[in-house]
């Protein structure tokens, strides 16, 4: 499952099944977060009006593609716990249950795309999101996975799985390695 997953950029403007998206949505719900604060809600588009407007949120070359996407998700992080004390956890809390949003769509072959390059303060008015309570994170656009050929020329050479750093570069059994681990690419 997890090397079949990739973030396409190629969508079919058909539809997400409701009980798809729940079922995404239902999988984000069940990801672990520290101290159970499940501190990650996101609010999502499927109607043209609302699509529209969440297409605004996005950078202008990521607008291109997510504009085919039949859904279009924000994922935003509650900044402190119940009790009102910090949670410095809640972005890694909130990328679990993207991860688990994504690897449900996955199952389901629904494809998602996530993205950082959003307009994260206009997310807060957009969406009326409380900024003093919450950071928005990231957008996911999710549909069925389209062809190549269906994007604009210079987008369809990028249309493919992104690499991985081999396993020795990533998990390091004891202590950090001897030798320099360069992370950088």
């Amino acid at each position: 499952m997890f090397p079949a997953r990739w973030s396409p950029r190629a969508f079919l403007s058909e539809a997400v099944a409701p009980a798809s998206l729940d079922a995404m949505f239902e999988a984000a719900r069940w990801a672990p977060s520290s101290y159970n604060a499940q501190p990650a809600p996101f609010v999502y588009a499927r109607t043209e009006t609302d699509l529209e407007r969440f297409l605004t949120l996005f950078v202008p070359r990521n607008r291109r593609w997510a504009a085919a996407a039949p859904v279009l998700v924000v994922c935003v992080a509650r900044s402190h716990f119940a009790d009102g004390r910090p949670n410095p956890h809640a972005s890694f809390d909130a990328g679990a249950a993207v991860m688990s949003f994504c690897l449900q769509g996955q199952l389901l072959g629904v494809a998602t795309h996530v993205v950082a390059a959003i307009n994260h303060e206009a997310a807060y008015d957009l969406l009326r999101v409380p900024a003093h309570s919450y950071q928005a994170l990231c957008a996911i656009a999710v549909g069925r996975r389209g062809e190549r050929h269906i994007l604009p020329a210079d987008l369809q050479a990028l249309e493919h799985p992104s690499p991985r750093r081999p396993l020795e570069r990533v998990a390091f059994e004891g202590t950090w390695p001897p030798h320099s681990v360069d992370h950088s690419d």
